[in-house]
């Protein structure tokens, strides 16, 4: 796929579980990453997930100085509510827009520990489109603008990463079965040659999105990641293993945060060293 190639990329946290040393930002856990890409017709203006309140979004972004008004269209990362939660809120500023997902983000999903709870998108389609959304439900990869595309679904999935994978179901014929969060996409840019990975919370293992992004990209390896690895209760011997296989497969730079868990921080810091940047609200990284 010919993703094209990008001149710049900066991504702004909107919404992270951390407010970092910033006066007046807030914290809330959840993701909401506000991209800007340049490329040959101009810059696009999008938004990486909606965080799990509008109301947090918002507060950020007027402290921030960013404007929603003109971001162009909307990707939501999977079906979690600490990422589509703040969707109905961001579109009464954007206006009608393209809102791009895979095609299963508003199934019933679950999860039963500590107790069953929902866990899934907190409206319906129908009250999205109303609001609206217009959407581009795909499982394929999609190209955004120059130099920009997602992922698709990731189906081929490193075995050490599904082994771990999060505890969650869904109904299927009125069955509960385990949900196996095919939703899950990510962004894949082309910098001036390098490629970057932007994820929301990785549930198809962030080793398998590198491998499926470097494919997509024709066989280059991924110089950076950028997002939630959703490391925070992985065992040591996985969040090892993530750490080398990142290496192994070139990647140079990793900024990280909601759900990658302090431990994996730390073990990523030890890895990438001053290639490792923790992000919170308010954080820009700039490509």
């Amino acid at each position: 796929m010919d993703i094209g190639e990008a001149s710049f990329l900066r991504i702004r946290v909107l919404v992270e579980d951390t407010s970092g040393f910033s006066e007046g930002l807030l914290a809330e856990h959840g993701l909401s990453l506000l991209v800007e890409v340049g490329g040959r017709s101009g810059v696009a203006r999008l938004l990486f997930d909606c965080g799990q309140a509008y109301s947090t979004v918002r507060h950020n972004a007027e402290k921030l100085g960013v404007t929603l008004k003109d971001v162009s269209f909307i990707v939501l990362s999977h079906c979690h509510y600490d990422h589509t939660g703040g969707l109905l809120g961001v579109l009464k500023e954007t206006g009608r827009v393209p809102v791009i997902a895979h095609p299963e983000v508003y199934r019933r999903t679950f999860l039963l520990k500590p107790k069953f709870r929902y866990v899934g998108v907190p409206f319906t389609k129908e009250e999205a489109e109303k609001a609206g959304a217009i959407h581009v439900l795909a499982r394929s990869p999609l190209k955004l603008c120059d130099g920009l595309a997602t992922t698709g679904e990731v189906e081929r999935r490193a075995e050490f990463e599904a082994r771990e994978a999060l505890e969650a179901y869904m109904l299927s014929d009125g069955r509960l079965i385990r949900d196996e969060l095919r939703d899950d996409l990510s962004l894949v840019a082309n910098v001036r040659g390098k490629i970057v990975v932007i994820s929301g919370c990785s549930h198809a293992g962030i080793v398998s999105i590198v491998e499926h992004a470097s494919q997509l990209a024709g066989g280059k390896h991924v110089y950076a990641v950028v997002g939630g690895l959703h490391l925070a209760e992985a065992s040591e011997e996985r969040v090892k293993l993530t750490a080398e296989k990142l290496r192994e497969l070139g990647v140079e730079k990793v900024a990280v945060g909601h759900c990658t868990g302090l431990d994996a921080m730390y073990m990523l810091k030890r890895e990438f060293r001053e290639g490792f940047t923790q992000l919170h609200v308010g954080s820009l990284v700039k490509f």
